[in-house]
């Protein structure tokens, strides 16, 4: 699985820099990229494809893509009670995400 990591890794850095530069659309993509290498390599019950869900899901809050966040935090949720249970700090917080994506004026005070 090392190669897999690797190949993770540049793929997510590429995102990351590339949405510093504010190339939105393309990032994108990069971070599902990123998060189907991680999912093939961890399975989805894992805390590392959760973060990489709830990454995704503050990328689209960012361009106000409400609808793919909501998705992308409803599928962070899945996974991280899954991997930690309910009660988990990771839970509330993305549940609480979840939240603000139905009402708009809440997201200022996450981002």
């Amino acid at each position: 699985g090392e190669g897999h990591m690797d190949n993770w890794k540049r793929i997510h850095d590429s995102a990351v820099t590339l949405q510093s530069k504010g190339r939105m659309g393309i990032a994108i993509e990069r971070f599902k990229q990123a998060l189907a290498v991680q999912i093939s390599v961890l399975g989805w019950r894992h805390e590392a494809v959760g973060k990489a869900w709830e990454e995704l899901g503050m990328v689209y809050l960012l361009e106000q893509r409400l609808g793919d966040a909501a998705e992308a935090f409803g599928q962070a949720h899945t996974c991280y009670v899954a991997c930690l249970g309910p009660d988990h700090q990771c839970v509330r917080e993305v549940a609480k995400r979840m939240e603000s994506c139905k009402d708009p004026t809440l997201q200022v005070a996450m981002a």
